[in-house]
């Protein structure tokens, strides 16, 4: 699954709208529309920020767990922000 998808779906199961995502991270919901829909990019930082938000785990705990889908996100990730 492309990112985008990932991230559009975690905030709909967190009963996060767009408006209230793009405030908490401080950008326009239509530049948030657009990186959900695939028109933009985010920057590696809002990117990062995103996962942090709708609380994404890239990278492994002590355990050295990792989700399997998260290296897709890194993977999937298609560069810096166009937008």
């Amino acid at each position: 699954k492309d990112y985008r998808v990932i991230f559009k779906r975690k905030r709909e199961k967190m009963g996060i709208s767009q408006n209230k995502l793009a405030k908490m991270l401080d950008i326009a919901q239509p530049f948030l529309s657009e990186i959900e829909s695939g028109k933009k990019n985010p920057s590696l930082e809002l990117f990062f920020l995103m996962c942090d938000t709708l609380e994404i785990k890239l990278f492994p705990d002590e355990d050295g767990e990792i989700a399997s889908s998260s290296l897709l996100w890194l993977f999937s990730f298609s560069g810096p922000a166009s937008g």
